[in-house]
């Protein structure tokens, strides 16, 4: 096993899913998976989704829901249940942020990370 650099010890475990590596992911774009593209509009391709690409965290009756077209609270609950946080916060975090911007379009994977990192403040 090779030994981590004292940066690399910094850095959260992507191995399970948190809001730390969440946050990170976000600014980390070079990281996501291969061919995910972000859009902040769709539950797929938000930040939800991202987690969903790496800790398959969207349970069966979401993922049915979302390709309907519909599922975007089924999603922010299955992300409260992944994260163990509120469904208020989720809910701001992974569907109202929108409404601090013109539109679903001008909310950035930083944006988000912001968000997650200023709650992550706030739960102490």
């Amino acid at each position: 096993m090779l030994a981590r650099t004292p940066e690399e010890c910094l850095l959260p475990s992507l191995d399970k899913p948190s809001l730390e590596g969440l946050s990170y992911l976000l600014r980390h774009p070079e990281q996501w998976p291969l061919g995910f593209e972000w859009d902040y509009g769709k539950c797929e391709t938000c930040a939800m989704g991202l987690a969903h690409n790496l800790w398959g965290i969207f349970s069966e009756s979401t993922q049915r829901g979302l390709r309907s077209n519909y599922g975007t609270t089924s999603a922010i609950f299955d992300a409260r249940r992944a994260f163990e946080m509120e469904y208020d916060a989720a809910g701001f975090i992974f569907g109202a942020l929108h409404a601090q911007v013109d539109s679903f379009r001008d909310v950035t994977p930083i944006i988000v990370a912001d968000a997650i990192d200023a709650y992550l403040a706030r739960r102490g």
